[in-house]
Parts: structure tokens; C-alpha cells; sequence
């Protein structure tokens, strides 16, 4: 039932006002998980899941981080370079020379580093959905549902395919079939 439970709060982390009701969802889909890898005397099953939400969840927090104190640092070459201060604005020079910046080696330096975070942020949705899929084929193996296996190449695709955004759409209708499918799983 916690895995019901859990994957129908991951799916309503979308609506505005209640997301936090996600990281219950996820908690309580990896304790399921936990107590499930348990009775199948399988931790695989807990680890793939486990580590299938960490990583992300660290990688994106050094990545705010990192890209944090690298977008600070940028912003005041920007600000020295303009002469912005305290309280003044920047006119119709400081637009030209704004652009000026963006075309030397400190804004190619700017636009690569955002490259890097994007395929950097791409690669940990791609990590999510392989490990995802390999969730949802033990869940399929195990329980004979196909939804599960549908899940799986969903998450699979969604983080291959994150990079367009097509894949968090794809990835909520994977947590929209584990829903479905843990509800209507024997016993729930």
C-alpha cells in the first residue's frame, strides 16, 4: 500500500501549492520499496530504487551550488564591467556593453559553463531513468504487471529525453502508470 501511496503523491508534486506532498510520496515509495526488496530477499530492488532518486538529488544540489557561486561571480565582472552599482540603473551604453561582454572570452566562458550544466543536469536525468527502468522490470518480473514494464521505458526515454522536456511529461505518465498499476496490484 505504500507504494500506491507513495507513487500517487510523487504524482501530484506537480500541482502548485502542494508539492511538497512529492517528498512524501518519495519517501514513503522507497520505504514500500525498502520492505518489498525485503520479502523478495532482494536488495538490488531497494538499492536501483534508492539510488535512483539520490543521485539526481545530489547532483542538483552541487549543481546549484557550483552554479551558484559560479553565476555570482560572473554577475560582478558584469556589474564592474558595466560601472552598475548601488542604486544605479544601466542605459541604453550599458546594453551595448553588456552585449560587448557577452561576445569576449568571459561571456563564451558564461554560455559554455551554462551548456555544462544543462548536459550535466541532462546526464542525471539519464541516470534517473536507467535506473527506473530497471525498477520497474524487476516490478513487472515480480507482480506480472505490464504497466510496469510501460513505466519503465517511459522513465528510460523521459531521461534520454529531458534535454527537449518532452521527458518530464513522459516520466509523469510513468509515475501515473505505477499508480495505476500498485492500485491495482492483489491485496491493495
Amino acid at each position: 500500500m505504500m507504494l500506491a501511496v507513495g507513487s500517487l503523491l510523487i504524482l501530484l508534486a506537480v500541482v502548485p501549492g502542494v508539492r511538497w506532498v512529492g517528498i512524501v510520496g518519495v519517501v514513503l515509495f522507497l520505504i514500500g520499496m525498502y520492505q518489498l526488496s525485503q520479502e523478495k530477499s532482494d536488495a538490488t530492488l531497494f538499492n536501483e530504487a534508492l539510488w535512483a532518486f539520490l543521485i539526481p538529488i545530489i547532483g542538483g544540489v552541487l549543481l546549484s551550488v557550483i552554479g551558484g557561486v559560479l553565476g555570482i561571480a560572473w554577475m560582478g565582472t558584469v556589474w564592474g564591467t558595466l560601472g552598475m552599482g548601488m542604486g544605479r540603473g544601466m542605459g541604453p551604453r550599458g546594453i551595448d556593453t553588456l552585449f560587448s561582454l557577452l561576445s569576449t572570452g568571459s561571456g563564451i566562458v558564461f554560455v559554455l559553463l551554462v551548456i555544462l550544466f544543462l548536459l550535466a543536469g541532462w546526464a542525471l536525468a539519464v541516470v534517473y531513468g536507467v535506473r527506473m527502468q530497471k525498477v520497474s522490470l524487476f516490478l513487472e518480473s515480480h507482480a506480472g504487471n505490464a504497466s510496469f514494464k510501460t513505466a519503465g521505458v517511459l522513465f528510460f526515454w523521459g531521461g534520454w529525453l529531458a534535454i527537449i522536456g518532452v521527458g518530464i511529461l513522459l516520466a509523469w505518465i510513468g509515475w501515473l502508470l505505477y499508480t495505476i498499476a500498485f492500485f491495482s496490484l492483489p491485496g491493495e
